[in-house]
């Protein structure tokens, strides 16, 4: 089975408003009912979920906080 990506390379190159436009776009035209799109626009609207969670998740680490490292020599303990 292909995998999603293959056909809608195009997905991939649009920023988080793009994708959120087309992701209206398509649901306007199902008036807000899955079940009465198409195979195609199910298969885009996949597409496009996976994109924006994956464009909208912040990078590892950024948010995190790292606690200051403290160095303590041998004269610090006697």
């Amino acid at each position: 089975m292909p995998e999603v990506r293959e056909h809608f390379p195009d997905i991939e190159n649009m920023d988080l408003g793009m994708l959120h436009e087309k992701r209206a776009e398509i649901m306007s035209r199902a008036n807000g009912n899955y079940e009465t799109l198409d195979d195609d626009s199910l298969a885009e609207l996949l597409q496009i979920g996976r994109t924006l969670r994956r464009k909208a998740a912040s990078p590892g680490g950024v948010g995190k906080t790292k606690k200051p490292k403290v160095e303590t020599s041998l004269d610090d303990l006697a």
